[in-house]
């Protein structure tokens, strides 16, 4: 059980000095008083492992260890409890990922009131990780069920088990110590640290060999997999899979891959002897999450799954462009882009393995962090579920967003390239060298430069020129053109900051944004549930009841389906301009923090963009969003200007978001 004595115990082994009972209780939420009524049991458990508690007024307590070696097994069985004493905190992923690896390392099964007690919660408590971990179990073909006599047990196919076990390690694999998970699920990855790198090493020069490349963020996952799967070999658990699933994969060339890196492992490795069922399953999960960048015929790693791709992507792309008055096809790497996204989703479905949830690295979530992105990705989604009947995870909705904002990047803003005067104090022809090295970095936005002397620019037509480039000083230029300092010694700095200050007016950015009218600013906002607030945004803009009940259950299905959109605690619920409609971009800071579906949130907004028109107005509503998301996610003093921007001057404010996207220093 994780109690109270056992967090104060923690913070005592792990701490590099004294800590007063004051600095204690701050760290796990106590007062000091609480600290100090535990200590007696405290020097008691210390004192039977070979150690004692020593306290000074005004310094603190301290372990002295007597017995080193019961001391330091003392500490790893508390290694063991530290994954609880985390979960028993407000992180509602922490707790739900402790009783995946409970649930899925315990072969007898788990009792409700072992886990509510290991985690200090009730049982009612204890209901929300629980269903979450189901849903997690679920996603994978698995079922969570209760045993009598042995409480709840995960139970499904081999393949699926080590599938889910693999992710129950998050996305650091190569930092998944055994002293931060259970007991039982210790077992399944045990592996000592330098073997397994060496597994790793070993798998990926077979790969780099084969000219096949996987996602950067799945090699230490195959390497998770590689670990376990040796694993439950050796405890005699084996895959199986159906004959013409079996017969699909031999055709793959990752096939021949698997096999090698199978070969190989056995060659210096115990226990990697493996079967043609093992050869598959990870011919299986290498198509599964191959990077397709490179690759021209998409069709190429299993063509019998594979061939019926175009026309799916067709017909997805025109019924998504539909609902939202964009057509994503108008790029010309767009249907490419797309088939590598599509590949690997219909390999998944293929073989049952769709749906899956994943712990998402940063930087595979990144792409999650555009409203409008997201919104196209789910549309699409939503397409290829009725089509083709696939599942798409929230990691494929990841990868469908990346290539939406891929094509949209694709379209060109309007520019009018500027006419610039160059000055140089060593004369007028390092002002040309500059002015050329200027055009040679941005030939878009720079048109006809005039190098000339500082005092002549006085003699000039302001109509024939906007803006100026000079290394004198801000405060000795006397003139109103914008300006900027540029020397040619600075490089890549000066010219960075130029393009910033002054190159950016080159774009017309202001036609691209919405109007000022449609931005609202409501603070101090109070959030029920999410369903509560799709509920109100409805009522709010929509006065006919069908139109209402539509709109919300749009909205929740779109959102709910993949989860709550959120980023840094801002939640962007995105929906796109019907004929007719206004453009909204509605902003709810709230006056406390809430907490929906395990994040806590600071910050709604809700966007209704409209999504027809010209590409180029489509990407500067991405971008717009996206920036707005990133801003209202900063804290403080920050969000507070961020906020202030916006009330004092939509406009201004809409058309900076997009300026701030186009930076480059």
């Amino acid at each position: 059980m994780v109690n109270r004595t056992q967090q104060i115990l923690l913070q005592l082994v792990q701490a590099d000095g004294p800590l007063t009972s004051e600095e204690i209780g701050r760290r796990i939420g106590v007062c000091g008083r609480t600290v100090r009524s535990e200590i007696p049991e405290i020097s008691r458990q210390l004192a039977a492992a070979g150690a004692s508690l020593t306290a000074r007024r005004n310094y603190g307590y301290r372990i002295e260890v007597r017995d080193r070696g019961r001391y330091r097994e003392f500490c790893q069985q508390l290694g063991i409890k530290s994954m609880q004493i985390a979960a028993a905190g407000y992180d509602e992923t922490t707790r739900m990922l402790f009783v995946c690896r409970r649930l899925v390392g315990a072969a007898d099964g788990v009792r409700v009131d072992e886990l509510a007690d290991e985690l200090s919660l009730t049982r009612s408590a204890l209901r929300e990780p629980l269903r979450r971990a189901t849903a997690f179990f679920s996603s994978y073909g698995l079922k969570v069920r209760s045993v009598p006599s042995y409480g709840l047990k995960v139970t499904g196919d081999e393949y699926r088990m080590r599938l889910a076990s693999t992710e129950l390690c998050t996305a650091h694999f190569h930092k998944a110590a055994l002293g931060d998970v259970d007991e039982g699920f210790a077992r399944l990855i045990r592996c000592d640290e330098g073997e397994r790198q060496e597994i790793r090493h070993a798998y990926l020069a077979v790969q780099r060999e084969s000219g096949w490349v996987l996602r950067d963020s799945m090699t230490q996952r195959v390497a998770m997999y590689l670990v376990i799967a040796r694993n439950r070999m050796r405890d005699a658990h084996a895959v199986s899979m159906a004959p013409d699933e079996l017969e699909a994969l031999r055709t793959s060339p990752l096939f021949a891959v698997a096999r090698e890196v199978f070969s190989v492992l056995a060659g210096r490795f115990d226990g990697f002897f493996a079967p043609e069922g093992e050869v598959a399953a990870l011919a299986l999960l290498l198509l599964c999450n191959l990077d397709l960048s490179s690759e021209r015929d998409v069709c190429r790693p299993l063509p019998s799954v594979l061939e019926g791709l175009a026309p799916i992507r067709e017909r997805a792309l025109s019924e998504a462009g539909a609902t939202l008055g964009l057509d994503l096809a108008t790029c010309e790497l767009a249907a490419p882009a797309f088939d590598r996204a599509l590949a690997p989703l219909l390999v998944e479905h293929r073989f049952g393995l769709d749906g899956q949830m994943r712990f998402l690295h940063e930087n595979e979530a990144i792409y999650l962090e555009s409203p409008v992105a997201v919104l196209c990705a789910c549309r699409i989604a939503q397409a290829l579920r009725g089509i083709a009947g696939l599942a798409p995870s929230e990691d494929a909705v990841g990868s469908l967003a990346s290539v939406v904002m891929s094509v949209l990047g694709e379209a060109p803003y309007p520019v009018r390239p500027l006419r610039v005067l160059v000055t140089d104090a060593r004369g007028v022809e390092c002002a040309r060298r500059k002015g050329e090295m200027l055009r040679e970095r941005f030939p878009d936005l720079v048109g006809p430069v005039r190098a000339c002397e500082l005092y002549e620019i006085r003699g000039y037509d302001e109509r024939d020129y906007d803006a100026v480039l000079t290394d004198s000083l801000p405060v000795s230029y006397n003139y109103t053109y914008p300006m900027a300092r540029l020397r040619l010694n600075r490089g890549s700095r000066d010219y960075a900051r130029v393009h910033d200050e002054v190159l950016l007016n080159a774009y017309h950015l202001g036609e691209l944004v919405p109007e000022a009218s449609a931005l609202s600013v409501v603070r101090g906002f109070r959030a029920g549930s999410r369903e509560q607030f799709v509920q109100l945004l409805a009522l709010e803009h929509e006065h006919d009841a069908d139109v209402r009940s539509e709109m919300a259950a749009r909205l929740l299905r779109d959102e709910g389906t993949y989860g709550s959109w959120e980023h840094g605690g801002v939640v962007a619920i995105t929906d796109a301009c019907a004929p007719g409609q206004e453009e909204r971009v509605e902003i709810f800071e709230l006056d406390r923090p809430a907490v929906w579906s395990g994040s806590r949130l600071s910050c709604l907004v809700f966007l209704r963009l409209r999504l027809s028109g010209e590409t180029c107005r489509v990407r500067a509503r991405e971008r717009l969003a996206a920036q707005l998301v990133e801003g209202l996610a900063s804290s403080g003093h920050a969000r507070d200007g961020f906020l202030a921007a916006a009330e004092e001057d939509p406009a201004a404010f809409f058309e900076g978001l997009l300026r701030a996207s186009l930076c480059l220093s």
